[in-house]
């Protein structure tokens, strides 16, 4: 599955243009610039003033420009 940006591998969002260069090392994590998201304080959607699942995906792109290759 792509969203912004991202395909969902194992609970993990990994940018397609690293999947399977990360995917050839077992110590792929090594390599990779991982951004673990905590989405009731990263970014509210509905304006409640709680984060949500919504708000987080809507971020997905500018992490992505950012460089980062994985969310978790």
């Amino acid at each position: 599955m792509m969203q912004h940006g991202f395909s969902n591998q194992s609970g993990l969002l990994i940018r397609p243009e690293r999947q399977s260069e990360l995917a050839t090392s077992d110590e792929w994590w090594k390599q990779a610039v991982v951004y673990q998201i905590y989405p009731r304080s990263f970014a509210d959607s509905n304006g409640d003033g709680i984060g949500d699942l919504r708000g987080s995906i809507s971020k997905l792109d500018y992490l992505a420009e950012l460089g980062v290759d994985v969310v978790w």
